[in-house]
């Protein structure tokens, strides 16, 4: 069944990436970037995929653009090939729902994490995994730094989590917040990681990466769902309970400005590749574009249904995000 949303082309799938390769011309067959900051208000949206009774809770592109992980609330694992939006692989059909999802920079690895504690490692070319760790409590997010070289995770137990990815060995946790950690950000150079809490614990923390020697803290009133490091400026993005999104000046230890126009919690952001672009989905079904630094200029598409996730490709050719009736969509971007 279709759904409305805006610019939506219910034609096969097929169809409309010829199409849409034929607007994108040499450039993109050639595989450059071409997203600009204008051609995403000419972006097409399509309905890739749907997981029935569950919602799509996690979503991630490889490192090459062309396979899409997506995580539901079901607990399924699906791996879809993004010229076709057929399913290459499953690697989990049920389980504890997932609560993020991300793959290593070098090697054909996808690590997640779900609400039951459990961290694996999978090998997208075999589908096996190669790693399973079960912590006591739900892990929020998990995630490898920018050289692959540590692998990352926090929950409930309201540590940072630490493994070097060649031989899984662990290191000293970092600790130093009092309730539950839902999501981190290690910047480009893997020496710094930014943390966010919420509850009794409404910070937003500064550390040496992997040392963990504090280096600053902020208040954030309310839950953090989402941090992101901008590849090009020294700043995170912050989303959560709050209908905005704050950039946070690392050098400063301090927020920046706010993103406007949200009029819901934002549930998930991302970054693409080369910073200068920002895209939230917020649980009233909004998705918004946002040039960056600017805080004026933004592009909004409605979806009929809470949005929960969204990627951003490394090509920055596709921006996929998901909703709370489990459909997946695809924006391709003329």
């Amino acid at each position: 069944m279709s759904r409305r949303t805006a610019l939506h082309i219910a034609r096969p799938w097929g169809a409309v990436l010829s199409a849409v390769m034929l607007l994108l011309g040499s450039e993109a067959a050639a595989g450059q970037a071409v997203l600009t900051d204008v051609s995403i208000r000419r972006a097409v949206v399509h309905e890739v995929k749907s997981f029935p009774a569950t919602s799509v809770e996690a979503l991630q592109f490889s490192p090459d653009s062309q396979v899409l992980a997506c995580g539901t609330s079901g607990g399924q694992i699906a791996l879809l090939d993004v010229t076709n939006g057929n399913i290459l692989r499953v690697l989990r059909p049920t389980g504890d729902a997932v609560t993020s999802l991300a793959f290593a920079p070098e090697r054909p690895l996808l690590v997640s994490s779900d609400f039951g504690g459990h961290i694996d490692v999978w090998d997208v070319q075999t589908g096996d995994a190669v790693l399973s760790i079960e912590e006591p409590s739900a892990v929020r997010e998990v995630g490898f730094a920018a050289s692959g070289r540590y692998l990352v995770a926090v929950g409930d137990e309201g540590e940072v989590r630490i493994w070097e990815s060649e031989g899984w060995t662990s290191l000293p946790s970092i600790v130093g917040h009092t309730g539950p950690i839902y999501a981190f950000a290690i910047s480009p150079e893997d020496d710094l990681i930014v943390t966010g809490a919420g509850g009794d614990d409404p910070t937003i923390r500064l550390w040496t990466f992997p040392e963990g020697d504090p280096l600053g803290t902020d208040l954030y009133e309310g839950h953090v769902y989402d941090i992101e490091y901008s590849p090009s400026h020294r700043q995170v993005a912050i989303s959560g309970t709050q209908p905005t999104v704050w950039l946070w000046e690392v050098d400063r230890v301090d927020f920046l400005h706010l993103i406007f126009g949200a009029r819901a919690p934002v549930a998930d952001i991302a970054y693409s590749s080369r910073g200068n672009g920002l895209v939230m989905v917020s649980e009233n079904g909004e998705f918004r574009y946002q040039r960056v630094p600017s805080v004026f200029e933004q592009r909004m598409i409605p979806f009929d249904h809470p949005l929960s996730a969204v990627a951003f490709s490394d090509d920055r050719m596709y921006i996929a995000c998901g909703d709370r009736a489990g459909a997946v969509f695809l924006l391709f971007v003329p």
